[in-house]
């Protein structure tokens, strides 16, 4: 009985022992959304002279700006995020 003990606890130790196969931790695909190409700014015609033409332009190229600048600031704390996850994982 002794040695039936002592072999049950030589095998559980050899099988703690052995690591096993090892994690690879696979880093996070990026969401689609902010994979997608920016949008161009829009140029003024050379014959649109009008303020309004100007004004309306500007508007529009703002906005395609803004919308640009969010997608990137969200790319930058995504990225931040995951990195520190993964980081941390390891």
């Amino acid at each position: 009985m002794k040695q039936l003990i002592i072999a049950v606890m030589l095998v559980s130790l050899v099988g703690c022992a052995n690591t096993g196969a090892p994690v690879k931790i696979k880093w996070p695909d990026a969401p689609a959304e902010l994979m997608e190409p920016s949008e161009d700014l829009t140029p003024l015609a050379t014959d649109q002279v009008k303020l309004s033409d100007l004004i309306d332009n500007a508007n529009t190229n703002y906005a395609k700006y803004y919308n640009l600048k969010d997608r990137f600031d969200t790319w930058q704390q995504w990225y931040k995020t995951h990195s520190q996850i993964y980081q941390d994982a390891r």
